[in-house]
Parts: structure tokens; C-alpha cells; sequence
């Protein structure tokens, strides 16, 4: 029998090779969050920067709607 795997605590410094939920262990952050990030993170970065200095910047769900977007 193997034995179960033990997350990291929180604060822990992030392994490259760490999954969502070691991530959201050592974070703090919910799995949808971290979801989130990644799917925002997608957005160039001068487009981005574009959007959020803007005198309307987007929400998290718009960031997230142009996100899907471009995905396709």
C-alpha cells in the first residue's frame, strides 16, 4: 500500500513540478482561483497592460470572457 501524499504547508517555497493542489496548499488560493490566473495569464501581456491601465479597466470575468475567447 502506498502512502498517501502530503501536501506542503502553507508559505513553503513552490516546486516546479508542484500540482493546482499543491499550489493552492502552499498559496492559500481556492483551484478555481488559481484556474483563473492561468486562464488570464494566457492574455498578452501588452493587451493586458492595455486594458487594466485604461480608464475602464476590465473585471475578472471580462478578463476571463476575452480569455476564452481567443482560445477559440
Amino acid at each position: 500500500m502506498t502512502a498517501k501524499k502530503r501536501r506542503p504547508q502553507r508559505g513553503n517555497p513552490i516546486a516546479k513540478d508542484a500540482s493546482e493542489r499543491d499550489i493552492s496548499a502552499i498559496t492559500g488560493m481556492s483551484r478555481r482561483k488559481i484556474w483563473q490566473a492561468k486562464k488570464i495569464a494566457e492574455i498578452p501581456e501588452e493587451e493586458f497592460g492595455r486594458m487594466v491601465e485604461s480608464d475602464n479597466p476590465p473585471t475578472v470575468t471580462g478578463l476571463l470572457d476575452l480569455a476564452h475567447q481567443r482560445a477559440g
